[in-house]
């Protein structure tokens, strides 16, 4: 929040403060250009604010976060590196925020997403490497990816292979059909 955004300005100049060369023409700046770019991505982000001069600091924040990802979206970027991208933010802003994101890589843009939402991860990406340490101990593929395989992986953890055996050999618990532990 205090990094991403400038909490007294407004969603139009947050969107658009690294993208103004795309908004001028010999040094000035097109406003009704921006404002209907602005506007545009505004409605298909879903933002939800009474003008594109609304300070974002009076937005939710989910909101707000969805106007750090505008900002982003306006630069046109061949690789979007999302940290936590939905974290603190509300259900439909969740929503909202993948389908963005998505949108992006669909459009060729690479996503690579740090989260410590199995959910999330299962739902953005098309592989997830699980680390520890600085290292990764697991690669999970697409066909394999799941919010419950992503825990697995994260709770065998560096020192169990993934047939759920310790370094030493001692077989550990599995999970049952039902998801209890045996």
């Amino acid at each position: 929040k205090l990094e991403a955004l400038m909490p007294v300005l407004g969603v139009r100049v947050n969107a658009t403060v690294q993208s103004l060369r795309r908004f001028s023409l010999l040094g000035f700046l097109r406003r009704r250009l921006e404002r209907r770019t602005v506007g545009e991505l505004v409605r298909r982000l879903k933002i939800r604010a009474p003008s594109l001069e609304q300070p974002v600091q009076f937005l939710s924040g989910g909101n707000q976060q969805k106007v750090a990802v505008a900002r982003t979206f306006l630069r046109e970027p061949a690789v979007i590196l999302a940290y936590e991208p939905t974290q603190g933010v509300d259900v439909g802003s969740r929503f909202d925020i993948y389908e963005a994101l998505r949108s992006r890589a669909d459009a060729g843009a690479a996503l690579l997403v740090k989260s410590s939402d199995p959910l999330e991860l299962s739902g953005l990406c098309d592989r997830v490497l699980v680390m520890s340490r600085g290292q990764v101990v697991e690669e999970i593929p697409g066909d394999e990816l799941d919010e419950r395989r992503i825990v697995e992986a994260i709770v065998r953890g560096p020192g169990l292979s993934k047939a759920g055996r310790s370094p030493l050999g001692a077989a550990m618990p599995t999970r049952a059909s039902g998801g209890a532990a045996t």
